[in-house]
């Protein structure tokens, strides 16, 4: 767990592992072994870890403060939630990070916090409430996938990158309230 977290943490930050080294004051191939997994960092890296990253110790070994019965609500929510987006129109909006997060807690390689919940559901619309609530039937995805056309993605595009959720959301809705 702590493997994978270390190299998602550094790729959100767009660092190399040589950068982080150098911050660590190790080897480049040490904390290339934390990454691989083949190499546990002592508690004091674990700390400048933490702090490099701006996150808990807890978060980077991956701890969850979900239970096991919420981790699988959140599991299935987000499988359901994976394969209603759509590649093309996520492109668009600037998703591919949180498209990763989705499927690496969907597929069980990664525990969630809750800002890692909040961060999802700000972006797709929802709420951290619905990922967590039991899994229920499948919705119906839209047809072409994301419910977007080319024109509704070029209006978003427009939109600062912290408020295309939201409007992605208003224009599903204006859609559909013109479809009935």
């Amino acid at each position: 767990m702590l493997a994978k977290q270390l190299e998602r943490l550094r790729k959100q930050k767009n660092k190399t592992k040589k950068e982080i080294a150098e911050y660590l004051k190790l080897h480049e191939t040490t904390y290339g072994k934390y990454e691989l997994g083949n190499r546990e960092p002592d508690s004091k890296t674990l700390c400048m870890l933490a702090d490099y990253f701006e996150v808990t110790v807890d978060k980077l070994l991956g701890h969850s403060p979900f239970n096991d019965s919420q981790l699988e609500n959140i599991r299935k929510n987000l499988s359901i939630l994976r394969s209603e987006i759509d590649e093309v129109a996520a492109r668009e909006l600037g998703l591919d990070d949180t498209i990763s997060l989705i499927e690496e807690i969907a597929y069980g390689d990664y525990s969630p916090s809750y800002d890692d919940l909040i961060e999802i559901a700000n972006e797709c619309g929802g709420t951290v409430e619905e990922l967590l609530e039991p899994y229920k039937t499948e919705k119906p995805a839209p047809e072409n996938g994301s419910g977007l056309d080319d024109g509704l993605i070029s209006a978003i595009r427009a939109v600062p990158e912290n408020k295309r959720a939201e409007a992605a959301n208003y224009l599903r809705y204006l859609a559909e309230q013109s479809e009935t």
